[in-house]
């Protein structure tokens, strides 16, 4: 796959899992500034590709998501992990969604909660994997 099917399959199951939310691809600060008012947010960050062989075609790319929703420096610890918790269930929703194509596999996922990043107004639930790919023959 190519840099931009990996970062087309990862919209696209984006917008199918959180259909009311919103997708963007880009560095962990531009998170903020796109902001579009429409939570939660599924934010494609760093995508880094080894070829792992090349005669056979074989990709794998390491991605790293993150699932933000709403927070403030005024929310409480419950209301923080309930925000953390849902967007686990997010997270657990995209990744089975991503396998439900079976166009892909997916090796080495990791999932870290996020507590009041980006200047305190967003928790929720980093997640990084390597998704292993073909190369598509033109």
């Amino acid at each position: 796959m190519t840099y931009q099917s990996v970062v087309n399959l990862i919209r696209n199951t984006a917008v199918s899992v959180n259909p009311n939310g919103n997708f963007m691809h880009g560095r962990r600060a531009d998170s903020s500034l796109e902001y579009s008012g429409k939570l939660p947010l599924i934010h494609l960050s760093t995508i880094r590709t080894s070829v792992t062989d090349r005669v056979e075609g074989n990709y794998s790319s390491e991605i790293f998501l993150f699932f933000w929703q709403q927070d403030t420096p005024q929310t409480s610890n419950v209301e923080r992990e309930a925000i953390i918790s849902a967007m686990f269930t997010l997270s657990e929703a995209f990744m089975d969604t991503l396998l439900e194509t079976g166009s892909v596999s997916i090796t080495g996922e990791k999932k870290t909660p996020e507590y009041r990043q980006l200047s305190g107004t967003m928790s929720g639930y980093g997640v990084t994997f390597n998704l292993l790919t073909k190369k598509v023959c033109p």
